[in-house]
C-alpha cells in the first residue's frame, strides 16, 4: 500500500507503506531544514529546539526553544507542581489531555510531578494511558496524550495535531541503521558550552564541517567543541543538536546521565524512558509528512530494548 502525503503534517509512529517526503526546501514552520530517516522509506524533520511549556505567561502556552542548545534545566522549580513554572522536563503523556474512561491516569498536566503509586497492575504512577486501555502508548485512541498532537506549538505552526514523539524503534534506526551520504549519523559535542549529541541529516557532506569521534556513543563531549557562530554553519546544512537537558523522576530533577546508552534510564526493574509510564521528558520534536497529521515531542530513547 502506498501512502500519499500532504505538505505540512507529521510522522506516524506506525506508518504503513513508502512515504513520499517533501523536499528539504519545504521544511515546515519551526523545523530545522534537514531530513532524517527513521525507518526505511520514512524521513522526518526535527524542530528548532526543545519543547517548552511557558506556565509563567498570563495565558500559558507551548513553544520550541529559541536555540537548539537552550534548555530550562533542573534549577527552575520544575520539581514543583506549580502551574506557573516554565518547564521542559515533562512526565510521560502530560499534554493536558485525560481520557475519562481511564481511572488510573491521574497525572496528565504538564505540571504533574507526583511519583506516588497509583496502580501496580495498570499504571504504576498514573502517567499516560494505562496498560489496560486499547492503546497504552501515545498512538491511536491515546494520541492526544502526546504533547504536540493535543497542543498548538506557538512557533511550530501554532496548530494542534502537528508534532509528535518518535518511537524507540525510530530512535534506534536513526542512530544505528540509516544510511547517509557521508556515512556519519551522529557525534557527541559541546555546542555553545552545552553538552549534547549532534544528529546529521541523511544528505550531510563532510565538506560542511569536520567532526571527530563520529558514531561513537562513548566518546567525550569535548571531542567536538563548537561555538554558536560555528554552529550556524552546521544548522544551515540541516544538523540537529540534542542538548543534555536534564531528567526528571517525579519531583526529582537532575542532570541527564552522560552516555548515549543512558539517555533513557533502566534501573533494573523500570524503564524511565519513552516507552514506560513515566518519562523524564525533554523535547526536541520532529516532523514528517503524512495524510493523517500527527506530531512528536522527543524523549531521547536508549538503544536498549524495551520491555514492551
Amino acid at each position: 500500500m502506498k501512502v500519499k502525503f500532504s505538505a505540512l503534517v507529521v510522522l506516524l509512529l506506525n506508518m504503513a507503506g513508502m512515504p513520499i517526503v517533501c523536499a528539504q526546501g519545504n521544511a515546515p514552520t519551526g523545523a530545522i531544514n534537514g531530513l532524517f530517516s527513521v525507518s526505511e522509506g520514512t524521513q522526518v524533520y526535527f524542530s528548532q529546539g526543545n519543547l517548552q511549556y511557558i506556565g509563567s505567561a498570563e495565558t500559558p502556552y507551548w513553544k520550541f526553544a529559541d536555540h537548539q542548545w537552550d534548555y530550562l534545566g533542573k534549577d527552575t522549580d520544575q520539581n514543583s507542581d506549580s502551574q506557573t513554572v516554565d518547564r521542559d522536563l515533562f512526565g510521560w503523556g502530560t499534554s493536558g489531555y485525560h481520557d475519562p474512561s481511564d481511572p488510573y491516569n491521574v497525572n496528565y498536566q504538564p505540571w504533574s510531578t507526583s511519583n506516588a503509586t497509583v496502580s501496580t497492575d495498570y499504571n504504576k504512577y498514573g502517567y499516560g494511558p494505562s496498560t489496560n486501555m486499547a492503546d497504552p502508548n501515545l498512538t491511536g485512541s491515546s494520541a492526544n496524550y502526546d504533547w504536540g498532537v493535543y497542543n498548538a506549538i506557538s512557533n511550530g505552526g501554532n496548530t494542534t495535531n502537528t508534532w509528535r514523539a518518535p518511537t524507540h524503534e525510530e530512535w534506534s534506526y536513526l542512530f544505528n541503521t540509516r544510511n547517509t551520504a557521508s556515512g556519519i549519523r551522529y557525534a557527541k559535542a559541546k555546542v555553545n558550552d552545552v553538552n549534547g549529541v549532534i544528529l546529521l541529516p541523511d544528505d550531510w557532506s563532510t565538506s560542511y564541517y569536520a567532526l571527530n569521534s563520529t558514531d561513537t556513543y562513548d566518546a567525550s563531549f569535548s571531542s567536538n567543541t563548537i561555538t554558536a557562530a560555528q554552529w550556524n554553519t552546521l544548522e544551515q546544512h540541516g544538523a540537529v543538536f540534542l542538548p543534555a537537558a536534564g531528567r526528571r523522576n517525579g519531583a526529582s530533577v537532575g542532570d541527564v546521565l552522560q552516555s548515549y546508552d543512558n539517555m533513557t534510564e533502566f534501573d533494573g526493574e523500570d524503564w524511565w524512558g519513552e516507552l514506560e509510564t513515566l518519562v523524564p521528558g525533554q523535547g526536541l520534536m520532529y516532523y514528517s509528512m503524512s495524510d493523517e497529521p500527527k506530531v512528536l515531542v522527543i524523549q531521547i530513547a536508549s538503544r536498549k530494548s524495551s520491555k514492551h
